[in-house]
Parts: structure tokens; sequence; C-alpha cells
């Protein structure tokens, strides 16, 4: 699954490079993009999904992860749509033993990583790993794979990118495995949605409220 909102330069090159490691279905789900994507000459294995108005991150992979229930697939490997991941490995993620429950990627936390995503990143995967009694290595990165019947669909409180680490809070228990697939760092010009401080304050009141509620 692809989320993605105004990645019209990038999308159809991810799509080619991703096509040249694998025939998987390939889900786009465009996040109200402005102008929208389309794309030409689609395959009957590339899916593609829309809201008619930006809803963040969070909302497209919720609904992403539904349509994969509701369609049996067994997982589901999320990419960003901006090619800020290697496509190329994705042959990792497929490859990996399909009992595992979730397979994280795990960039190298420094630079050309902006020293405030390294930072950030560090403390939140920290403390989500502390609180869930696993090693975490990379809690903010949106390349992974998730076996659907592991996931809790139940709520959606965060609409943008903490989204994932909601996920991780709610699905994941100590009768789960999970593994940490080493990845390449890319860090260029693409453009970043994320506030920092509103982000920051979002993932205290969420590490609050899944400790207290």
């Amino acid at each position: 699954m692809i989320p993605c909102f105004n990645t019209h330069v990038y999308i159809k090159n991810l799509i080619s490079l991703l096509r040249k490691k694998t025939t998987l279905d390939i889900l786009i789900y465009d996040d109200g993009s402005s102008p929208a994507l389309h794309l030409n000459n689609q395959c009957e294995d590339i899916k593609f999904l829309r809201n008619n108005t930006n809803k963040g991150k969070g909302y497209t992979l919720y609904n992403g992860f539904v349509y994969a229930k509701r369609n049996k697939y067994t997982h589901v490997i999320t990419i960003d749509g901006d090619l800020q991941h290697s496509p190329d490995d994705i042959i990792d993620y497929i490859n990996e033993d399909s009992s595992i429950d979730f397979l994280f990627g795990s960039r190298e936390l420094s630079r050309p990583m902006p020293i405030h995503r390294i930072l950030s990143n560090k403390i939140t995967s920290f403390i989500v790993s502390v609180l869930k009694n696993f090693t975490i290595n990379d809690s903010q990165c949106g390349f992974r794979r998730y076996k659907v019947s592991s996931l809790n669909l139940s709520t959606i409180v965060n609409h943008g990118y903490l989204y994932e680490t909601e996920l991780i809070l709610n699905s994941l228990n100590s009768n789960m495995t999970i593994k940490n697939i080493n990845i390449k760092t890319i860090y260029e010009d693409s453009p970043s949605n994320i506030n920092n401080i509103k982000d920051t304050l979002s993932f205290i009141k969420l590490i609050f409220r899944y400790i207290f509620v």
C-alpha cells in the first residue's frame, strides 16, 4: 500500500521501480492530492482509492487496512509515496517469514536525516519499545509489513502520522513476533508534512492516553 499526498512527481517512478522487484498487488491511496493523482495504463494488479479531501496519513492507512481485510489479504507492506524509501528493499519484506506479525524498517538514524528527526525518532522509539517490551529501532519509519490478522482496527484517534505509533500500541502484544529490517536511509528534497511541535505534543497525549486510559 502506498499512501500518497501531492507526490505526483514521484509516484510513476516508484511504481516502475516496485514492478521491477515484485508482481504483487499494489494499492495506491491518494489522500486528497490537489490536483488528484491520475495513473495512465493501470493494470489489474494496481488498485486505486482516493479521499476526496486531505484526511491525513492515519486515516488513509486505516482505510487501506480495512480494504485489505475485506479483500482477504494476509499481509500489507506500506511504503511512503515520496521515494524516501528504496523500492529495492521490498524484497527483504517479501522474503521474510510470513508468521512474523510486524516487520519494521530500520534506518540508520544519522545524517543526512535532519538532527531534529534523529532525536525525535530515537526518543519515540525508546518510549514505545519500553511500553511494549519489544525493541523497535525506528518507530517513525513508514516502510513496514503487517500481518492483517494482527492489526487492531477498532479505533483510530490519530488521523496523521502518529497513527502508525497508535497502531503499534493498540495491536502489539506479548504473544506476537516482530523483526527490525535494516533499510537504506534516504533524505533528499521531498517535502515533509510533519509538524514537529504539533506532532510532539500529540505523541505525548497519545502516550498518556495509552498509559492511563
